[in-house]
């Protein structure tokens, strides 16, 4: 790039080859991954570092003035991004006096820890078993308006703004005061945003009341659902390990509410959990699961009505090779689906919204909650290029650890 500042010419061919190869984002416009300068981060080895400067990272420095430069290397040091200062990439400056490896192996954070079941928890009582999930008969197909009702555990989180819509991302009832979520969502926000509120039994954001014609019926008979609840945000509860860029892992957050959420009516149900270590670790590969949110649809605009859409649950194989250099994807902690030609696909607004599957809870066909809306590639619905979840089972155990009554 012309008049940009260089160290041998390594430098600036690193800056360009990291701003060409920047594809990937969160699916919210409004929210920025990247660690601020000086900030703790972890580095593709797994070692804790800096994010600074490049030039002041005398380890990575030397790496990228090597002639010739490895493919591995480069691999490493654009896998080491944590974010930029004007046009200079920042990168996470190990700690250690230890040499970064520069292995192409795919960097996995946890892929050491596992799942733990979650069947016999203290807290499952905190969790509505009885109502949770309820099965529309209803079949889904890709990228078409939810039915009133069908999806009665969705949510919208509500921000500060200065201008247009306050909801930025989505999130799902778990039981009276609690919205699961991305970590994206409630931290490392931009400074002109805050989350203040949570809305519940939403459809239409055009509409105060909403109704649906019962086609089905001689009179054309109307259904409409309560005005939906707006909740005040009491504290929002990002998973303690989560430091966005490079790695992306542990995007998940609880949003407890100040007052419970109002079950009365058939518009608000909690959406069920995995409670079992079968369900916590299913395989869902190939399976269609559902995702859902008032995201933005393929005319880039987002929905004012809320829209669900089936996606194939794709490999880890499949999945890590489709992001390979740009992020590492976890075995144990996420779940890839999409990526399909001519599919559906979560996008920029569903962030923090739920990735469901049908199984079974107390003897009957519920929805289950298997993951939430993480991060995707920069043009949604790209043939190859699915979106990324995080795996809800394997975070039962934090969850229920982490809700009170």
């Amino acid at each position: 790039m012309a008049g940009m500042a260089t160290t041998g010419g390594g430098l600036s061919y690193l800056a360009a080859f990291l701003l060409v190869t920047s594809a990937f984002w969160d699916y919210s416009h409004a929210f920025v991954f990247a660690v601020e300068h000086g900030e703790v981060c972890t580095n593709p080895d797994r070692m804790r570092g800096t994010c600074i400067g490049i030039r002041s990272c005398p380890p990575l420095l030397s790496a990228l003035q090597a002639k010739p430069l490895p493919q591995s290397t480069l691999d490493f040091l654009r896998r080491s991004q944590c974010g930029f200062q004007g046009r200079d990439p920042l990168v996470c400056c190990p700690s250690s006096d230890r040499p970064p490896t520069g292995t192409t192996a795919p960097p996995v954070s946890n892929e050491n820890e596992v799942t733990e079941d979650v069947s016999q928890h203290r807290s499952l009582n905190l969790l509505r078993l009885d109502i949770c999930g309820p099965v529309s008969e209803d079949r889904i197909i890709n990228g078409m308006e939810a039915n009133l009702m069908e999806l009665p555990w969705m949510a919208l989180l509500g921000y500060t703004v200065r201008s247009g819509s306050p909801f930025k991302c989505g999130g799902s009832i778990i039981n009276d005061r609690y919205i699961l979520t991305a970590a994206h969502c409630v931290t490392r926000l931009q400074s002109n945003l805050r989350l203040v509120s949570v809305r519940v039994g939403e459809h239409n954001l055009t509409s105060p009341i909403d109704c649906q014609v019962d086609e089905e019926s001689e009179d054309l008979a109307q259904t409409c659902s309560p005005s939906p609840q707006d909740i005040p945000v009491e504290r929002a509860i990002p998973h303690p390990r989560y430091v966005g860029k490079p790695n992306l892992q542990y995007d998940i957050a609880l949003v407890r509410l100040t007052r419970p959420i109002d079950f009365t009516h058939d518009a608000v149900r909690p959406i069920c959990l995995p409670v079992n270590l079968a369900q916590q670790t299913q395989n869902l590969v190939g399976k269609k699961v559902v995702v859902s949110g008032w995201g933005a649809t393929e005319k880039l605009q987002p929905s004012p009505v809320l829209l669900k859409v089936s996606v194939p649950v794709m490999s880890y194989e499949q999945c890590a090779e489709a992001f390979r250099g740009v992020v590492p994807i976890s075995t144990v902690s996420q779940l890839c689906a999409g990526g399909v030609r001519d599919g559906g696909d979560s996008c920029s607004g569903d962030s923090g919204g739920p990735l469901t599957f049908y199984g079974e809870i107390q003897r009957s066909t519920r929805t289950i909650q298997h993951g939430i809306v993480s991060y995707g590639p920069k043009n949604c619905g790209s043939p190859g290029q699915p979106g990324v979840y995080t795996r809800v089972g394997h975070f039962m155990k934090w969850i229920l650890e982490t809700i009170k009554p």
